[in-house]
């Protein structure tokens, strides 16, 4: 087996267990509504929504001993271990989770979660931060925060259509077969080398090879307030697509696959596509699915309008940031492209942003200006905004910093603090939300939040630096 199907093979198997984690982290979306089904909850009493809610942040406080255990155990008794461990942990959530008959075995269950959580997402950055190179590493941390969302969509996707016993058995079967999996994954060399195992260290690092839409929008809407000037113009929808796809194909439906092919490096190529073009077609996928609803929700106009926001900031997006490829070598062409940082620093922008514009909408709504009837359609727009950017760099980014900023001594256990700081913050917001919100009202605590992304923002401009394509001896005489 080459050294890169090696490194590639073993990703994708620690992949799987970030999957369960997004699978198991969003179980509380399509679980708790059953569980407010007395025919579909295995409790024969309701729960009260307190308990409800305790049901779905404890998997936060399951996740900081579950960070705690790998970081003794991964220098003592190797990465691969912890690893099995969370996937056995993660069988056994699911075990008590499907023979639950009442709320303490729910709540272990969800404790259980948690704990699995806490030690894939652990080890997962710690491996994969050792057993790849500089030159895709930054790649195969980054892809841990994209498979936790596969895993968030895959309950989403097909939870409301299962039911509470099926989804239950969809976790199990992804637990156990990441726990098979496991089996074939190499011990960390990092590990060997802490223990002294000199021949191990050489031979598993030989193994890894390491010696137009606006106009349709205002045709929808004047189509909507009734205008008489719609009768005269009904042709106008079908130029407007002609067009639009005549522009599509000459260029947005074309370059990006050129740029594609451009951008990685050969021996993450392969790779590299594959995450664009599953990004594309999820996107593809979601807006197909959901076109119909927003028609009916938001109406025609907005959502041609979001679109053509859309492409006007790709349009933006193009000008500032991507290069003329044109005439250039491949080496010149990946050199060109923005690092870690500058994807951190946009990401956090977006994020400050919207989180500001949300607050703004829920003051106006809180003083009753009358200007909220006419842009209901806001919150929905701007949540999209926001986890575009989100998962384009803030909840993914970190991910590939933790795994690279610690010397190999302390790597367990800096990933350990970092995380742990993650699920204490995680599990204070989702408990403690719904009485912000009646407290000191949604716009104070959008607007906290917005503070929050904006201090992030200042400190990746001032305190991280770019970690692409160097070697963690080199991250680490940075910092």
């Amino acid at each position: 087996m080459s050294p890169v199907h090696l490194v590639g093979e073993s990703g994708d198997v620690v992949y799987v267990g970030q999957i369960i984690n997004g699978f198991s982290g969003a179980w509380a979306g399509p679980g708790l509504p059953l569980l407010r089904d007395l025919e579909q909850s295995p409790l024969p009493y309701l729960l009260t929504e307190s308990q409800l809610s305790f049901v779905a942040s404890l998997t936060y406080l399951g996740a900081i001993p579950g960070t705690h255990i790998t970081a003794w155990l991964s220098n003592t008794r190797g990465r691969k271990p912890c690893l099995v461990i969370g996937g056995f942990v993660s069988v056994l959530s699911y075990v008590f989770l499907a023979t639950a008959n009442n709320l303490a075995m729910l709540y272990i269950s969800r404790f259980l979660a948690g704990v699995t959580i806490g030690i894939v997402n652990v080890m997962n950055l710690v491996y994969i931060g050792e057993i790849a190179s500089p030159k895709i590493r930054g790649i195969l941390l980054t892809a841990i925060g994209i498979f936790t969302t596969v895993g968030m969509l895959m309950i989403f996707a097909v939870g409301p259509y299962l039911s509470y016993n099926d989804i239950i058995y969809v976790g199990i079967i992804l637990a156990i077969a990441y726990l098979f999996l496991l089996i074939w994954i190499p011990e960390s060399p990092i590990f060997y080398a802490i223990q002294g195992r000199n021949e191990d260290v050489n031979k598993v690092l030989q193994d890894l090879g390491r010696t137009e839409d606006f106009t349709l929008g205002l045709y929808f809407y004047l189509d909507k307030i009734g205008h008489p000037v719609v009768d005269k113009i009904k042709w106008l929808p079908l130029v407007v697509l002609i067009l639009f796809y005549i522009g599509f194909d000459s260029g947005f439906g074309i370059i990006p696959n050129a740029l594609v092919g451009e951008m990685f490096t050969p021996n993450v190529r392969s790779k590299g596509s594959t995450v664009a073009l599953t990004t594309s077609y999820l996107c593809g996928f979601g807006i197909t699915t959901a076109f119909g609803a927003l028609l009916e929700i938001i109406g025609g106009h907005v959502a041609f309008w979001f679109f053509s926001g859309t492409c006007a900031c790709a349009f933006l997006f193009t000008a500032f940031f991507i290069p003329e490829t044109k005439g250039k070598t491949l080496l010149d062409i990946q050199a060109a492209f923005a690092g870690r940082k500058l994807l951190l620093l946009i990401s956090t922008a977006i994020c400050s942003l919207t989180m500001f514009t949300l607050g703004l909408y829920f003051y106006l709504d809180r003083i009753g200006n009358p200007v909220v009837d006419i842009i209901n359609w806001l919150p929905l727009v701007v949540l999209i905004l926001f986890y575009i950017g989100y998962d384009s760099g803030f909840g993914i980014i970190p991910n590939a910093l933790i795994g690279e900023m610690f010397t190999p001594n302390v790597r367990s256990k800096g990933s350990t603090v970092a995380l742990t700081t993650s699920y204490l913050c995680g599990f204070g917001v989702t408990t403690a939300f719904g009485a912000l919100l009646e407290i000191i009202g949604g716009h104070i605590a959008f607007w906290f939040f917005s503070v929050k992304c904006a201090c992030a923002f200042l400190f990746t401009a001032f305190f991280i630096p770019e970690t692409k394509g160097k070697t963690l001896m080199d991250i680490q005489d940075d910092l």
